[in-house]
């Protein structure tokens, strides 16, 4: 009661001291950013089963905002980095994929605007798959890698903690 929640934890790690926790708010819709530009430093992952590993979405979303600005890469630009959230990874979505009802209900309790399951309802990782395509995941888990500036999906910031 007074309180507001700054985020839903979604993963513990083993030592139960950090984790990841998930905005309680989408932070809007938009492209991923160019897709002539395969950015220096970021691992490009082909296969899904690849970019599932990829769960340092702080670090991509750094390197991302480090190569251009909100008008080259709006989904990186999209969360409120300065105060620690960032794009999630591929792997850090697919985490959370699977506590999409319990993350739901305390959503609704902390007056969060909930994940829509929805084929058609997309969120962008910060996982690159190549220079022109980045990875997406529906929130019924079906993902792809689509072209990062031709199709605009929701952003929805990760924490770590």
């Amino acid at each position: 009661s007074g309180k507001t929640a700054l985020g839903i934890v979604f993963y513990v790690d083993n030592s139960h001291q950090h984790g990841w926790a998930v905005h309680p708010e989408y932070q809007g819709t938009t492209i991923w950013g160019d897709s002539q530009i395969d950015i220096p430093g970021l691992a490009n992952f082909r296969k899904f089963c690849d970019a599932i590993q990829d769960t340092d979405g702080y670090t991509n979303t750094s390197i991302i905002r480090d190569c251009g600005d909100a008008s080259t890469f709006p989904a990186a630009w999209a969360v409120d980095f300065e105060n620690g959230w960032y794009l999630p990874a591929a792997g850090q979505f697919r985490q959370l994929y699977g506590y999409i009802p319990e993350i739901n209900r305390s959503l609704n309790i902390v007056g969060g605007e909930p994940f829509l399951l929805s084929p058609d309802w997309l969120v962008w990782t910060s996982t690159e798959c190549d220079g022109a395509n980045a990875w997406d995941i529906s929130y019924l888990g079906s993902e792809g890698h689509i072209k990062k500036g031709n199709h605009s999906f929701h952003v929805r910031a990760v924490r770590s903690f």
